[in-house]
């Protein structure tokens, strides 16, 4: 190749260079962003920049009204005039970490000639954020409308008509209430594996016209630290705790955990939707139905006790729940019906279905009697093996009664019955002795509607219907007989 030519190709290649060079001259400023000539350039620009740590007052002027978050001791931040409340200390950092700096997507109008049309002159916030930086620092800005594309507002500084636009999430925080930096998680959650001892769950609630109690059974904790004498660090899992509870109130009861663990374990974690009145006067409780409350929820640990009062329902549009204050916290919340288990469910869906479970080889003894007669069981023998029955002192197949113990088991309680009968002799009565000599019974009274009324113990306990009991007495006739038990009623 000849030296002309190749001159010919270098001189080329520079060319190319140097019109690359002034291109890019002409899209970037001199501090090496992109400069924004011309009005809706796509410029990010980095507007200003403090330290978090330098925010010492944020005042936010907004559609709900005005508020001052402050800088409290050398790293956290309060609202002022609500020192007293719990607040959402994530959403205040939240606040001041959104005013230490901010950053344009893209330079709407250089000269605006009029901010009404950005919504700047009625802005959605106002915003004035004092740093405490050497230069005492102060920047003011306008949060305007969205951008019709979404996802963006338009910005401007106070007292300025350069419009910009910025990212919707770099502003959001600014246009919340002071009510939405309040702490709505009334309790902490615990972890699955370290559920504090719980004594007591008491909920009274006024459709019912009794208190359901749900105590904890220590005869029924296998867990090593399971005990209400242990020191406050007692705890036990979540599945250990849906079985150490028993109902004490109206009756006592075996409960079906899978239905009662939510009132048991709700008060943790509890939630509310948001803060509704802070600091409610007595209007406002009565307004709420606080003063006379839906239901109250008190809850014994072995340190403190936390008491929920829930009032009454609301609906605002699709917005449903109940108002509910948790003792302690001087606010009304409103609470999704979903955080509150206590106000929606029903005795008899938490009570074991199953009376009696006690296993036939704990027991010793078993009698049956009616107006007419008295049918003694006595029973022998501490597993399968050795297992023996006698009917009226007469032996009788082991497996045949097992059959018939096992239709014993299944007296039902049917639903919750707390008025005596009118009667005072029981239809049947079931006498059981254990082999620790624990003696226990079931009486059962038939009332009107073939309904029976069931007695533990000697308290009106349960409704179920008459057929089970006409049922268990025509199974004790075909006995000596051996005849087929029918196990349906």
């Amino acid at each position: 190749m000849s030296s002309k030519i190749k001159a010919i190709i270098i001189s080329s290649i520079v060319l190319v260079f140097l019109v690359g060079g002034i291109v890019l001259l002409k899209v970037t400023d001199s501090t090496g962003k992109e400069s924004s000539s011309s009005s809706s350039s796509t410029t990010s620009k980095l507007l200003y920049e403090e330290k978090q740590a330098d925010v010492e007052l944020v005042h936010i002027k907004n559609e709900s009204g005005e508020y001052d978050v402050a800088l409290s001791g050398d790293s956290s931040w309060t609202v002022k005039g609500y020192e007293d409340l719990p607040l959402n200390s994530n959403a205040i950092s939240g606040i001041t970490s959104a005013a230490a700096s901010m950053t344009a997507a893209d330079v709407i109008e250089e000269n605006a000639s009029s901010l009404s049309q950005y919504g700047l002159d009625k802005p959605a916030a106002e915003v004035k954020v004092t740093f405490k930086d050497s230069a005492k620092t102060v920047k003011e800005f306008l949060v305007g409308n969205e951008t019709p594309s979404g996802g963006k507002r338009y910005f401007a500084f106070k007292g300025e008509n350069k419009v910009y636009s910025v990212s919707s999430s770099s502003v959001s925080t600014f246009l919340n209430s002071a009510n939405d930096l309040i702490n709505t998680t009334l309790v902490e959650a615990v972890s699955d594996n370290n559920y504090p001892y719980i004594g007591d769950v008491t909920i009274e609630r006024a459709d019912l016209g009794f208190p359901v109690k749900l105590s904890y059974d220590e005869s029924l904790d296998t867990s090593a630290s399971g005990s209400s004498s242990s020191s406050s660090s007692t705890s036990a899992t979540a599945s250990e705790y849906d079985t150490v509870h028993v109902m004490t109130s109206p009756i006592k009861a075996s409960l079906k955990t899978e239905n009662s663990s939510s009132l048991v374990r709700g008060i943790f974690g509890l939630t509310a939707k948001s803060a509704y009145i802070l600091r409610p006067a007595d209007a406002d409780l009565e307004k709420t139905g606080i003063t006379n409350p839906s239901a109250v929820v008190t809850v014994k640990l072995e340190d403190k006790t936390y008491k929920l009062i829930i009032g009454s329902a609301y609906t605002d549009g699709s917005d449903k729940g109940y108002y509910g204050m948790l003792d302690g916290i001087n606010i009304v919340f409103k609470f999704e019906e979903s955080a509150l288990p206590w106000i929606t469910f029903k005795p008899i869906e938490i009570v074991n279905p199953l009376i009696t479970s006690t296993l036939i080889y704990d027991l010793s003894k078993i009698e049956i009697r009616t107006p007419e007669k008295t049918t003694v069981f006595d029973l022998e023998g501490d597993k399968a093996d050795n297992f023996k029955a006698k009917m009226d002192g007469k032996d009788i197949d082991t497996d045949y009664f097992k059959d018939f113990y096992q239709f014993i088991l299944m007296a039902p309680a049917e639903s919750l019955w707390l008025e005596d009968p009118a009667s005072t002799t029981p239809d049947v009565k079931i006498v059981f002795t254990k082999d620790n000599g624990e003696v226990y019974n079931l009486e059962f009274y038939k009332v009107e509607n073939r309904q029976t009324i069931i007695k533990y113990n000697g308290v009106t306990s349960y409704k179920c219907r008459t057929t089970y009991v006409d049922r268990l007495l025509s199974n004790l006739e075909l006995l000596p007989t051996k005849g087929k038990l029918v196990m349906v009623w």
